[in-house]
């Protein structure tokens, strides 16, 4: 044991000055060793929980900080804070969700390696959370020594921070070849992604880069993730990125061979009729996805009719390729939903797409998919059917067990989406 980690395990009864550490032109001391009477004030209605990390009980195993709670800590408490997250075997979160407060010197002094701190590998730490909290990449500078000592860190919100094309390239290099599972920078003011080339993310799930102006340029290096036969990326949102009909391609004929991806979101962005119109080749292909969101896409109601219109020829596909599989794999997870203007319900032309009941020869907006078949029959006559003895799809005759309601206006195959 070195004389540091003794000496922090075992703190004295008074402050010690450990270190006098310079940080652009500013000279602060590290004091560690506080007594837990000092620190109890100094850390206020947090430190039951800081007391756990400080002396590694196995129970504390997340920190979350209130903005209220954090702008109280003074400056040696920061540090100190800083010692105790870093020295903790136990801890797994650590939050500062919607602590505004945050500049760069309070990141300095939480997670830069400020006075004596050496952010040397830490093990348990897995979840970190800075959403909302309206710093900038200077920030993002100051935190690096934390970021890189995080060996097994599997989730990364950075939403709501004004870090930039700069501070995005700094923390993707700064993660890469990590266990990286959900990576988060929405509203983040980037318009570059191009880093993410030459980095890897073996372990992805989650990639959420909404609402930054990345546009079509930069589509091409998710297009190439999702064409990678080694992805795991299970969610990716795309919503008011910028992105118009040469991106949507992109990204739509990766999913033709993607095997991975189940939740799209491109809600927001500049995609016409003819874009959208490649789905119906790339879903021939692809089981797996379970929605895509194109909400606020298209150009008016024609492009939705265009949207439905593939879907109930891929829908028509798989029911042939896969069977009686089709509504339990795909229909019940609430696949797809697809909407575009509050007016949709009244459209003849959208109305005209919809399916037409094999028994009344309706169409109607709200129909209903048979389970397991997949059929499509309106809801008077699916639930004429279902007070039937033994119910059976007109169309295939075979017993159904219930229905899934698509709503064919507003939300297509769809009644609500995650996150």
């Amino acid at each position: 044991m070195t004389f540091f980690s003794s000496f922090f395990l075992e703190p004295p009864a008074k402050r010690v000055k450990i270190a006098e550490h310079e940080n652009n032109g500013s000279k602060y001391y590290s004091d560690i060793g506080f007594t837990d009477e000092i620190d109890e004030k100094a850390f206020g209605t947090k430190w039951n929980v800081i007391k756990g990390i400080k002396h590694n009980d196995p129970k504390i195993v997340e920190l979350n900080v209130t903005n209220d709670e954090g702008s109280k800590f003074d400056d040696q408490a920061e540090i100190r804070l800083g010692w105790y997250i870093k020295n903790s075997i136990h801890l797994q979160k650590v939050s500062f969700s919607g602590c505004q407060y945050i500049s760069d010197e309070n990141m300095a002094r939480l997670f830069g390696g400020s006075g004596s701190v050496d952010w040397s590998e830490n093990k348990s730490i897995h979840h970190v959370n800075f959403h909302n909290c309206s710093f900038g990449v200077s920030s993002v500078k100051k935190m690096l020594p934390f970021l890189k000592s995080l060996s097994n860190i599997e989730y990364l919100i950075m939403n709501r921070n004004q870090i930039g094309s700069e501070g995005f390239e700094l923390v993707v290099q700064a993660t890469s070849e990590r266990q990286l599972k959900q990576l988060a920078f929405n509203d983040c003011g980037i318009e570059n992604i191009s880093p993410l080339k030459d980095c890897h993310f073996p372990q992805l799930e989650l990639f959420n880069i909404c609402n930054n102006k990345i546009g079509d340029g930069e589509v091409e290096c998710i297009s190439n993730h999702l064409l990678s036969t080694s992805t795991k990326l299970q969610y990716l949102h795309l919503q008011n990125c910028g992105i118009g009909d040469q991106g949507a391609r992109s990204i739509i004929n990766a999913l033709a061979s993607n095997k991975s991806l189940q939740k799209i979101f491109f809600a927001k962005n500049d995609i016409s009729t003819s874009a959208v119109a490649l789905l119906s080749k790339a879903l021939v292909t692809n089981h797996v996805l379970e929605l895509i969101d194109m909400s606020q896409c298209c150009e008016g109601c024609n492009a939705c009719v265009g949207v439905y219109q593939c879907l109930q020829r891929m829908l028509d596909v798989n029911t042939r390729l896969r069977g009686n599989q089709v509504v339990a794999e795909w229909t019940k997870k609430e696949m797809y939903r697809f909407y575009h203007c509050d007016s949709i319900d009244d459209s003849q032309s959208f109305r005209n797409a919809c399916p037409e009941c094999p028994v009344c020869f309706s169409t109607e907006l709200h129909s209903h998919a048979l389970d397991p078949c997949g059929h499509i029959n309106c809801s008077d006559c699916v639930s004429k059917l279902q007070q039937t003895e033994h119910p059976e799809c007109p169309s295939c005759r075979k017993p159904f067990r219930g229905s899934l309601k698509l709503h064919l206006g507003n939300i297509i195959f769809s009644s609500c989406v995650m996150y």
